[in-house]
């Protein structure tokens, strides 16, 4: 136990008491170098929480910078508890929401790879789909294998793979960073729910690509004028969020913040500005 980072894990601000139990019990038990393997079955038990809510918030806590895990191999079952450093100064859980859709977005977007992904030798050897019923050939696959003189030689296979059925409206899956980019929004001016959102967004026919943007513009908007656009704002010139989605306001500029004038400041009679003398001749 560090007693450093148990101090350090008190005063950290991770806005739950169960992420800042998890947090503690990993201070509890990493070294002087904030290095710890507790296997989550255990912080489980020591927390007294399912093993499902720790995994959710060592996630949290890791992708708010608190903490690094480094998965090891070869334990029983082929699989090590993972290893955790602890980097409890560098934590900012502040926009939680935000950044778990970004990792979100990110992660789909990356599964959404297209053919050009697959190529081998600068050309595609096997398609996803199989050939249309206008009479185009059957689509193949190529299997190299070694022949008789030592030297690869390729065959030719046709594909057996069934043809790929297309979803049904009904069988959409909403995806998870729906809810997040709901919550990025300005508390004030979303209305309704999540699944209200959602609706929008189909009937919009907007994707992960239009999701990214609307996540961007909104954090660019929050940083820029935080009394209007932050998540707690009560901004008087925020857009209903439907409003903002049918007008797809993330293709528009970013908003400025509107620096107000202070009257109280005394004239600077060395900035060249001579307003403070157009009434002098009625004296």
């Amino acid at each position: 136990m560090s007693v450093l980072l148990m101090a350090k894990a008190w005063q950290a601000s991770v806005k739950n008491a169960a992420r800042k139990l998890v947090l503690m019990k990993l201070a509890d038990n990493a070294d002087d170098d904030g290095v710890c393997w507790p296997s989550y079955n255990h912080l489980a038990a020591q927390c007294e929480m399912s093993r499902r809510t720790v995994i959710r918030h060592v996630d949290d806590l890791i992708l708010c910078g608190f903490m690094k895990k480094t998965t090891r191999k070869g334990g029983l079952h082929f699989n090590k508890s993972n290893m955790f450093q602890l980097l409890i100064d560098e934590g900012d859980i502040n926009n939680l929401e935000t950044k778990k859709a970004a990792a979100l977005i990110a992660k789909k977007q990356g599964k959404n790879k297209t053919p050009s992904d697959n190529l081998s030798s600068g050309r595609v050897v096997a398609e996803d789909h199989p050939s249309s019923v206008t009479g185009s050939p059957d689509l193949v696959t190529e299997t190299t294998l070694p022949s008789v003189t030592g030297s690869p030689r390729t065959i030719i296979e046709p594909s057996v793979e069934p043809p790929l059925e297309p979803l049904c409206k009904n069988q959409i899956k909403k995806p998870d960073y729906i809810r997040y980019l709901f919550e990025a929004y300005p508390a004030h001016r979303r209305g309704g729910t999540d699944a209200q959102f959602w609706k929008v967004w189909k009937q919009e026919k907007l994707n992960d690509q239009d999701a990214a943007l609307f996540l961007n513009w909104v954090v660019s908007a929050a940083k820029s004028d935080p009394q209007q656009w932050g998540i707690h704002a009560n901004g008087q010139f925020v857009v209903g969020l439907t409003k903002f989605i049918r007008e797809r306001r993330w293709l528009t500029p970013v908003p400025v913040a509107q620096v107000q004038p202070n009257i109280n400041q005394p004239a600077n009679f060395h900035s060249g500005d001579v307003g403070w003398a157009e009434n002098l001749g009625d004296l």
